[in-house]
């Protein structure tokens, strides 16, 4: 059977800032009409019988910024993908991680970045970076004391970084690389935005992180 697309205004304002609303046309497609003032974009999304092909993806929709046709298995994800491509066309801007954040998770994550800053600096705090004398950066994952600093394996994106509401710090869960010796690692003067995230109004349970984005200080590896 074709999937039911419910007549409701969907919003989308955690992520985007912007309103939208289905608008039902013939022949079931509707039209995805959003809103980010002054700003209006148009795409649309429809539904197709898969009781021939049960293994097909039940939604289609119009990328705004390719023009091409794509399924989706999810209503809201056919939407997210049509929002995404409004971005593509620089008709939306995306919100940063801490600005979908509520009142009350910003302010818990302000007191954690102030006890962070608040910490001493003999050496790196588990989500610095480390920056090693060919360019490359790496975020550190596992502090020993006062012997050496793992960094984060793969990709400077890669691994879990769970930020300490109480003190600042974080838990890093993913591979590790061979430690830096302490005495390597040189302090600059700069800070870097990098991806954390910690529960939601501090209430520890499954399904309920908030990503968010904190300056780190960054460390020179020397030779």
């Amino acid at each position: 059977m074709t999937p039911e697309i419910k007549r409701v205004v969907v919003n989308y304002k955690r992520d985007y800032d912007a309103d939208v609303q289905l608008l039902e046309l013939s022949e079931g497609k509707h039209a995805v009409i959003a809103t980010q003032s002054p700003i209006e974009g148009c795409s649309f999304i429809w539904g197709i019988d898969t009781r021939k092909n049960p293994n097909s993806d039940p939604w289609r929709y119009l990328c705004p910024n390719t023009g091409r046709i794509y399924s989706h298995p999810a209503l809201s994800g056919a939407i997210a993908q049509i929002l995404a491509g409004f971005v593509s066309q620089g008709l939306f801007e995306v919100k940063g991680p801490n600005d979908r954040l509520d009142e009350r998770d910003r302010a818990l994550l302000i007191k954690a970045i102030s006890k962070r800053e608040a910490r001493g600096v003999a050496f790196p705090i588990v989500g610095d970076v480390l920056r090693y004398p060919d360019g490359e950066l790496k975020r550190a994952a596992h502090v020993w004391d006062e012997d050496g600093t793992q960094p984060a394996s793969g990709s400077y994106s890669c691994g879990s970084y769970c930020l300490s509401l109480q003190g600042g710090g974080a838990a890093y869960s993913g591979g590790l690389e061979g430690s830096v010796a302490h005495d390597r690692l040189k302090l600059t003067d700069e800070r870097q935005d990098v991806a954390f995230w910690f529960f939601h109004h501090d209430r520890a349970m499954a399904h309920n992180a908030v990503q968010c984005s904190v300056p780190v200080r960054v460390w020179e590896v020397l030779d």
